[in-house]
This record gives structure tokens, sequence and C-alpha cells, in this order.
């Protein structure tokens, strides 16, 4: 009889520890933190030429600049 009790056992839940989390120190920051704030990113969609020689004369122009 006891056989089928044990079966169905829960498992109690552990709270996590505060030192369980893991965190973030920043070179400078004297506080700990989560995450990293970011700042916001563009992305460009791919550049698409009509010829070879447009494509070189924007890469040639990009290094000059």
């Amino acid at each position: 009889m006891m056989l089928g009790s044990i079966g169905f056992a829960q498992v109690e839940e552990i709270e996590l520890d505060s030192l369980a989390e893991k965190l973030i120190i920043l070179e400078g920051d004297s506080t700990f933190q989560e995450s990293i704030m970011l700042e916001e990113v563009v992305v460009f969609s791919p550049l698409e030429f009509k010829s070879y020689e447009d494509k070189l004369r924007y890469y040639i122009l990009r290094r000059k600049t």
C-alpha cells in the first residue's frame, strides 16, 4: 500500500538564492546589473549595383572616406 503513495510524491520547489542569479559588473561601475543596455543598431539591406564599374567606383569612394 505504501508503494503507491511514493510514486505520486511531488518535489518541493527550491527558491533561488540571490547569489545563484547571473549578474554582470561593468568596468568602472560599482553595482551589479542583470543586463547590459545597448544603443540602437541600424541594419541596412545589401547593396546592389547595376554594373561592376558602379560597384568598383563605390568601393573606391568608400575607401577614400
